[in-house]
């Protein structure tokens, strides 16, 4: 019967739900399995996303991955909220930022409920990668807050303050926002 009713909500709703511009989810998996493994690229305007923690299985982080480093149309910074305590997915953002040839900006936003995190392993940093003008920013923000900031080296920091304030902002009004809490 669950089975059903996601085929449904996939087949029949998922498509008109394209120009979403946020979206919450748990099981991403399962929500790729019966719509397409390319869910998050699909829709065009997606500009944030909030998942309950980044412990995903490869072919979930593969999509996050493909869409975080994906160009918005606009020129602002796509937006990731979510929970982890891993520095191994901090390694993973460092090697394809250092490895990159086109740039993309966004705001990853951590928050480490759990207090595991050692900065001796994995601290505050500053990268810049001379071929796309960008640099990769790792920095604690409050109480167990960290963020990842990828953005232009050279960029009009009045906008760019606007926007972590719009990242910041946990109350803001939340327009087209879709939330799939699904289980398997």
């Amino acid at each position: 019967e669950d089975k059903k009713s996601l085929n449904v909500i996939t087949r029949h709703i998922l498509p008109h739900f394209k120009n979403i511009i946020a979206m919450r989810f748990n099981g991403l998996e399962e929500l790729q399995s019966h719509s397409s493994p390319t869910v998050l690229l699909d829709c065009s305007n997606l500009r944030s996303i909030y998942c309950g923690c980044f412990n995903f299985k490869a072919q979930e982080e593969f999509a996050v991955f493909e869409w975080l480093h994906s160009p918005r149309g606009d020129g602002r910074p796509k937006v990731l909220h979510c929970s982890f305590d891993d520095r191994m997915v901090v390694g993973k953002l460092k090697e394809k930022f250092l490895n990159a040839v086109t740039s993309v900006s966004y705001i990853i936003e951590y928050f480490l409920y759990f207090g595991t995190w050692n900065e001796q392993v994995v601290g505050p940093f500053e990268l810049e990668n001379e071929r796309t003008r960008e640099r990769l920013t790792f920095k604690h923000i409050f109480r167990y807050t960290w963020w990842v900031l990828r953005a232009p080296i050279a960029r009009d920091e009045k906008q760019w303050t606007e926007w972590e304030m719009e990242a910041r902002s946990v109350n803001e009004k939340r327009e087209k926002e879709i939330s799939f809490v699904l289980w398997s």
